[in-house]
């Protein structure tokens, strides 16, 4: 039986101030507006604009409600399509994202094409800037406030024995996740599960259920922390091993709807990162905000947390010391 623990984090926003922008002027909030322009041209930026921006939606959301029946804006994208499929870099790992095919009359398939453009046009934009250095030394992206701290502190309780790993639930991308933990100095979590994981799937049908706050997403974390993405061929076994490892797990995130939604449809507890705490939280045994990733390393360092960890408490019962 795993008896360990498993911390998930979104990405960006909460492990990486991927929003502030790099000294050359571009974050995450830039490059898509400009991948957004390049692929529909000012009217479909209107639209996302409109819309209110990216809001931390994945990828295939923002094309969604880009095109949404509108005909010219598929007309649109097929130009950049011809004008850039051969010589889009390739920005995500074998086997990870969507072809680029472009089938008329294919809806499914043309926004599949679109969102992986989308992708990895705004990604040409950033990944040159990771590891660009501010005017005080330190790089884009920037952690999260007290993030380094947090991690050595879980390095700290394995070389205590005790059995905690971590994970990256994202709707950003593998590449662009192990080259910021590079430049900082740290091995990437080594489960993570990406927009470049899901766009290719076409299960389940509804994009809806692809993306946060699908539990769908979590169970998939879960199934490669307890068996390797491989299933059990006892199928009871599974569910217990499913049933029993959940207890151990939680999640953190710097949106309270999508990833706090995300937390609550899948049943664990969740972590608030609020650097400006511009909300008086009331803390739950399932759930805590806090500002600084130093303070939830405090924590975890705490003897009593320890005890508890030790004996395989339900992490539930771990966090409502917090």
């Amino acid at each position: 039986m795993n008896n360990g623990y498993l911390l998930v984090y979104d990405f960006d926003g909460t492990v990486a101030d991927t929003f502030q922008p790099s000294p050359n002027g571009v974050g995450v909030y830039e490059a898509y507006r400009l991948a957004v322009n390049n692929i529909f041209g000012q009217d479909g930026l209107k639209i996302y604009d409109q819309a209110g921006g990216l809001q931390n939606r994945a990828p295939e959301e923002i094309v969604s409600l880009v095109l949404a029946g509108n005909d010219q804006m598929i007309k649109q994208a097929e130009v950049c399509f011809d004008q850039k499929n051969k010589t889009l870099r390739r920005l995500v790992p074998d086997g990870k994202g969507a072809p680029l095919k472009w089938i008329n009359g294919d809806k499914n398939c043309l926004q599949k094409t679109i969102t992986e453009m989308l992708v990895l046009i705004k990604l040409s934009y950033l990944m040159d800037e990771i590891g660009t250095s501010f005017s005080d030394g330190a790089v884009w992206p920037r952690p999260c406030v007290g993030f380094w701290d947090f991690i050595r502190a879980i390095e700290d309780l394995r070389m205590e024995n005790l059995d905690i790993q971590n994970a990256i639930i994202s709707s950003g991308h593998d590449e662009f996740i192990k080259k910021t933990f590079a430049v900082w100095g740290f091995d990437p979590p080594r489960i993570m599960l990406t927009d470049d994981d899901m766009r290719g799937r076409n299960y389940p049908a509804e994009f809806q259920k692809r993306v946060k706050p699908s539990s769908y997403l979590f169970d998939i974390i879960q199934s490669s922390w307890i068996s390797d993405g491989i299933l059990f061929s006892e199928y009871a076994r599974h569910i217990e091993l499913i049933y029993d490892t959940r207890r151990r797990m939680m999640y953190f995130g710097d949106d309270l709807n999508k990833d706090g939604g995300l937390a609550m449809s899948a049943g664990v507890p969740f972590g608030l990162f609020d650097p400006k705490q511009v909300h008086n939280y009331k803390h739950s045994n399932s759930f805590f905000a806090f500002g600084d990733w130093r303070d939830v390393a405090r924590f975890f360092r705490r003897n009593d947390v320890k005890k508890l960890l030790s004996e395989g408490q339900p992490i539930i019962r771990v966090v409502s010391c917090f």
